[in-house]
């Protein structure tokens, strides 16, 4: 993802990102982690979205 300098990650705490399980979504959840938001993720796959818990 590249930095957006109207909307910058340190002006937000949380985050809601739906397809949080697989390809975009999942980047997007692993990216808003790294960069300290509290991020809420929704996906069909509980099981998906448990790993991805488990590594950000």
């Amino acid at each position: 993802m590249q930095g957006n300098p109207d909307m910058p990650f340190s002006d937000y705490k949380t985050a809601l990102v739906t397809g949080a399980s697989s390809g975009i979504g999942e980047a997007v959840v692993e990216r808003l982690c790294a960069e300290g938001l509290q991020v809420h993720a929704l996906a069909r796959s509980a099981d998906k979205l448990a790993a991805l818990a488990q590594r950000t």
